[in-house]
């Protein structure tokens, strides 16, 4: 997608229109083999199904296919172009929380320290308003027309008032009221306005630093239902290697498939970047 936005020649466009168009219907593919193997746990069969397609992994697969197929089939009957659809494929950049936990991770983090970032967030959230509201009394009135404008009310003052609590400081023709309260921001309240971001910094480091290798992740699990599935039936045992081939367990060939699909993510991102 990021490779499509890109000024090129139109046979590179097409040749990296074709690769996206390949690269979606194996991840197309891939998607219907999770959606035929998840019978494999018996907590997914019947209504069940309905559950793991709307577990994370499947639903960030199906968010990031689904919209393609509505746009090519637009582009294919009506025209117009297929980069709307192509915006989506990023989505499947979120797979990589398969290995990197990221998300899990920021989820932790934000439920450990939840009293403690309400409170400084809340503390944060004053002092915003008290500054931008002192800011706009003493910058409304500036002869200069930019820090006029910029100050013309307190919604208007706030954005550079936020900008202000996060340690920048774009503008510098302050009256001398206004230098005394940005001079304030700048060694007291930026430090009072950063205690949610220390907090959530102090919080991923210390996950990092405690956490262990979670039992139950979707590794073990797999490798569970695997060793436990009986394969006796022929359905039962396509489904089974289905199973395996999809979540890269069971042989080389299944671990280089997986390989090659987060590849291929990769691939599509950096086409979608250099297309524009």
């Amino acid at each position: 997608f990021m490779l499509s936005t890109m000024d090129l020649s139109t046979k590179w466009q097409l040749l990296l229109g074709w690769f996206q168009f390949a690269s979606v219907a194996v991840f197309t593919f891939e998607y219907l083999l999770f959606m035929y193997s998840a019978g494999e746990k018996p907590k997914f069969r019947g209504r069940g199904l309905l559950v793991y397609a709307t577990s994370f992994y499947r639903a960030v697969d199906l968010v990031s296919i689904l919209p393609y197929w509505l746009t090519f089939l637009s582009w294919l009957f009506v025209g117009g172009s297929l980069t709307p659809g192509s915006v989506f494929l990023l989505f499947r950049l979120m797979r990589f929380e398969k290995y990197t936990k990221a998300f899990t991770s920021f989820d932790d983090v934000l439920r450990d320290n939840l009293d403690v970032l309400a409170m400084t967030g809340f503390s944060a959230l004053l002092l915003w308003i008290f500054f931008s509201s002192l800011l706009y009394l003493t910058e409304r009135d500036s002869l200069d027309q930019d820090m006029a404008n910029y100050y013309k009310s307190v919604p208007h003052s706030m954005w550079i008032t936020l900008l202000n609590l996060s340690g920048e400081c774009p503008l510098a023709h302050y009256s001398g009221f206004g230098k005394i309260i940005v001079g304030f921001i700048g060694v007291f309240a930026t430090a009072i306005f950063g205690v949610p971001i220390g907090l959530l910094g102090a919080g991923f480091e210390e996950l990092v630093t405690e956490e262990e290798e979670d039992e139950n992740d979707e590794s073990s699990d797999v490798a569970n239902v695997v060793s436990s599935t009986p394969s006796s039936a022929t359905g039962a045992g396509l489904q089974t290697a289905c199973y395996q081939f999809v979540n890269g367990i069971g042989s080389k060939s299944a671990t280089r498939f997986e390989l090659s699909i987060y590849a291929l993510i990769v691939a599509t991102g950096i086409i979608g970047v250099v297309q524009t």
